[in-house]
């Protein structure tokens, strides 16, 4: 039997050339593209690792971790001080998107300030979890 030459071999030919160029190309500009997320991230980082916050939504306190990326995205780990049940202070950690509407509703607090509004922030906190306590022995 006689073999048939497809009249688009050579297109096929040239087209996957062209794509394997092309995926080298965008393999580099990923790799560009992921350096450039590591530089920007240890940027935001050294800009915002340390500073004290206070949110704008509930008075609450707490302060800057570091930025990381996340689906090409940046977000801000930080942690909000939080009084439990039992008048214990912890840290509650959490992620925000550094462009992020939630954001833009912290304010940068100087180290004095902190310290004032922390004092500020435990005592109103415990006096809440204090009032609960005795609402829930009567």
């Amino acid at each position: 039997m006689r073999m048939i030459v497809s009249p688009y071999d050579e297109q096929l030919k040239s087209c996957l050339n062209s794509q394997d160029a092309l995926e080298e190309k965008l393999a580099v500009e990923k790799e560009k593209k992921n350096a450039l997320i590591v530089k920007m991230e240890n940027f935001y980082t050294d800009k915002l690792k340390e500073i004290y916050f206070k949110s704008g939504v509930d008075g609450s306190i707490g302060q800057i971790s570091y930025v990381f990326a996340k689906a090409g995205k940046l977000f801000v780990h930080l942690y909000f001080l939080e009084i439990t049940a039992n008048s214990k202070l912890i840290k509650k950690y959490t992620n925000i998107e550094l462009f992020g509407k939630e954001m833009e509703k912290l304010t940068e607090l100087t180290e004095a300030e902190y310290q004032g509004e922390f004092f500020a922030y435990v005592d109103k906190q415990i006096r809440m979890v204090e009032d609960r306590h005795e609402e829930s022995g009567k």
